[in-house]
């Protein structure tokens, strides 16, 4: 069978399952990702219970191989001044999901640019709201 540019570009990054309970994490499939300029990631979320939420964190690699990750980074820029030398902080970075029902909800983080600077990319999940009753995650991920 013939794989066309859809199935190629849009790949699973975790099939559907429940979250580990007391906050363990779940890493999702590894993406190989050579030659990609940008990722989006389309997740769907149900909450176990009220107060649900789910923390994920993305992780690089720029190799083909091996057990080097780098985790996405936040800055805060500061507004540059004449003559003066600005700071920025730089921080890695967790996103965190926050259920507003108790209905699956979908949502997508992205375009994340990557200049096609990044071999693999894989992503790590966690139930972070109600870690007692973990909800349920899945997600695919579109390579552009």
């Amino acid at each position: 069978m013939e794989t066309n540019q859809y199935q190629t570009r849009h790949q699973v990054l975790i099939a559907a399952q429940t979250l580990p309970a007391a906050g363990a994490e779940e890493a999702s499939n590894e993406i190989q990702t050579p030659d990609t300029e940008y990722v989006s990631l389309y997740l769907a979320y149900t909450r176990g219970a009220a107060g649900g939420a789910v923390t994920f964190d993305i992780l690089t690699s720029p190799e083909t191989s091996g057990d080097h990750w780098y985790q996405t980074v936040a800055k805060s820029a500061n507004a540059p001044a004449a003559g003066v030398d600005t700071a920025n902080n730089v921080q890695r970075e967790e996103l965190i999901y926050t259920s507003v029902g108790a209905t699956q909800e979908k949502f997508i983080y992205g375009p994340i640019e990557i200049d096609k600077t990044v071999e693999r990319l894989k992503v790590v999940f966690k139930e972070s709201g109600v870690v007692g009753t973990p909800g349920d995650i899945e997600g695919t991920i579109l390579l552009g």
